[in-house]
């Protein structure tokens, strides 16, 4: 029985294998949904050995229609897992969706799940670790409630909970979410929103004490968005905060942390961010930070807004001495951008998506200035800045590390270009370019004169091709060389090419990276096709990762298997996976992309 867009009701379904029947079913109803009905995973993997997932997803809540008997509106999405690992044991869990927050992909949850593990030695990079219990779990809840909600202010409540059994639950059954969160936050808070401000308290724990984490017990702020003073041309925006912190190691961290610091290859920044995390790393404070600005109009097609702020941070109950201590922050700036326009009506290509074209160049300077008293290296930090490749922000109200900052004078100087076109009765960004360096009257890092050159572009010609660049050179012998890039191409309308290129060289913190990765799909034909990614390191000449998958379209039914291998350098990690699924209710998608389950 089919019900359009609801579901499908199966009787006395049977499963052959060849011309034996091996298993029956009076009655299976499946929805005509990705996450709905029955689901099942079967594969192996290195650290699973042969595994068999189970999924059944089913609607819950609504109202029963008295007429039909069948229930309407159902809003909370249920699904009951039963997993086989054949190198692990049996594991069950349960989510629930509210399907009301479909429009924040990252809340609106509850998910449980538990596995008597057979094996918790067992690890993808043979790494060796501490003893694990064999009662493994996770209790997850990332939920909003709204309090209140009416034109002009919202108040609601966020839930933010992932409770772990060991520090490597995630490694072994959560691949992809160890591999973007591998710490989980755990913060409750509080927030009432309007347009001009937000006022909220929250709360951040350590569930986990395994994983180092910083704790806020709790902490008040008050946000104001940039608004007009009194309907004048002046600008006001600001942020202000009140809260008791502290930083937690993990129970593991002291041991490890030793064991780097004495590593011979530890570089000096990296000895002193570890010593930050022994000894009392504990302090209440309160800081503010009010800023005013003008946009001013020069002329047509020139502005120029200056910027002054001023703050204050003030730390009490510091450290084991209990040291108080403050800082006042001082900041001027400005901004000047112009704009230029030419118009190439007589510019057309079909096959590069070009309809007229309009070049808008727009030279920019920011200046900024930042005066204040810097904290000292025995100061206890929580809210300090973390290493990376890119420029850190220069405006002080952008700046979230409060706890570091520094004494800086800073210019950024650059040039967007922007090719603009029509497609569709629209303007189509057809091609971006950001060119922009820092140069340095006090360098608040590296004591330099000038940053890297920077170049960020983004090009979207046509459907069927798009590349992003983001690259930055040194132009004296103290800068690093960084390179981003990615392509997405389709030479045909039955070959799909995705490639990317990582490349960072003598950056001062972070290793050395030459990473390549490449992803392809081929559709032979209506009922073939053939995908692969591979994964390269050239820094150590390792093929990191590589999986091919064969997918087949039975046209009520398609098929798809996969295999794969990782090189974790100590050993190499195997998988492999089949999928099955109705055609009008498809659990995977094409490209086939082999991901932990």
């Amino acid at each position: 029985e089919i019900y359009p867009e609801e579901e499908i009701i199966f009787r006395n379904v049977k499963l052959y294998a060849g011309d034996t029947p091996i298993f029956w079913l009076p009655y299976l109803s499946h929805s005509v949904g990705s996450e709905l009905g029955y689901q099942f995973t079967p594969g192996s993997k290195s650290n699973w050995g042969l595994f068999l997932l189970n999924q059944y997803g089913i609607m819950l809540g609504g109202t029963k229609n008295p007429v039909t008997g069948r229930k309407e509106d159902q809003w909370l999405l249920s699904e009951w897992h039963l997993d086989f690992r054949s190198k692990r044991g049996v594991g069950v869990g349960v989510d629930f969706t509210d399907q009301r927050l479909d429009d924040n992909s990252n809340l609106g949850w509850f998910k449980s799940y538990y596995t008597h593990d057979q094996d918790p030695s067992l690890s993808r990079t043979s790494i060796p670790r501490e003893k694990i219990g064999r009662d493994r779990y996770k209790l997850e809840l990332k939920y909003r409630f709204d309090w209140e909600n009416n034109p002009s202010t919202t108040t609601i409540v966020d839930t933010n909970l992932t409770y772990l059994s060991d520090r490597h639950y995630l490694e072994d059954f959560e691949e992809r979410n160890y591999t973007l969160n591998p710490q989980p936050d755990n913060i409750i808070g509080i927030q009432r929103r309007s347009d001009q401000y937000q006022l909220g308290a929250f709360t951040r724990l350590q569930l986990n004490d395994f994983y180092q984490a910083d704790t806020r017990l709790p902490e008040i702020y008050l946000d104001h968005a940039k608004r007009p003073i009194f309907n004048s041309s002046i600008l006001h925006e600001g942020s202000s905060s009140i809260g008791y912190y502290k930083e937690e190691p993990g129970k593991a961290d002291p041991v490890r942390l030793r064991a780097e610091a004495a590593y011979p290859n530890t570089t000096p920044e990296r000895e002193s961010e570890i010593q930050r995390v022994f000894g009392d790393k504990s302090f209440a404070r309160v800081h503010t930070y009010q800023e005013f600005s003008r946009p001013i109009e020069v002329t047509n097609g020139v502005t120029v807004t200056p910027r002054a702020g001023a703050g204050y941070s003030h730390y009490w109950n510091d450290g084991s001495d209990n040291k108080t201590h403050g800082s006042p922050h001082g900041y001027l700036g400005l901004d000047a951008a112009m704009k230029f326009t030419r118009s190439y009506t007589s510019v057309q290509s079909k096959g590069w998506g070009i309809n007229e074209l309009l070049h808008v160049i727009q030279p920019y300077t920011n200046i900024s200035v930042l005066a204040t008293n810097e904290l000292d290296e025995d100061d206890s930090k929580i809210d300090r800045l973390t290493p990376t490749e890119r420029p850190r922000p220069i405006d002080v109200a952008r700046f979230t590390a409060i706890d570091d900052y520094q004494n800086w004078s800073i210019a950024r100087l650059g040039t967007r270009n922007n090719l603009i076109t029509k497609r569709n009765n629209r303007s189509h960004s057809w091609l971006t370019l950001d060119t922009y360096i820092d140069a340095f009257l006090n360098d608040p890092e590296y004591n330099r004169d000038f940053s890297n050159l920077y170049n960020d572009l983004r090009w979207n010609p046509v459907p069927w091709g798009s590349m992003y660049l983001n690259s930055q050179s040194p132009i004296n012998s103290e800068g690093f060389t960084e390179l981003t890039t990615g392509f997405t191409f389709w030479p045909h309308e039955n070959i799909e090419l995705k490639i990317g290129h990582s490349y960072l060289k003598n950056h001062p913190i972070i290793t050395d990276s030459n990473l390549i990765n490449a992803r392809t799909y081929f559709r032979m034909n209506q009922k073939w096709g053939f995908g692969t990614y591979h994964q390269w390191q050239f820094t150590d000449n390792t093929l990191e990762r590589q999986e091919y998958s064969c997918n087949r379209n039975f046209e009520s039914w398609t098929a798809g298997i996969g295999v794969f291998q990782r090189d974790n350098r100590l050993n190499k990690e195997y998988g492999v996976l089949l999928n099955i699924s109705l055609t009008a209710i498809p659990s995977f998608s094409l490209p086939f992309n082999i991901e932990a389950q």
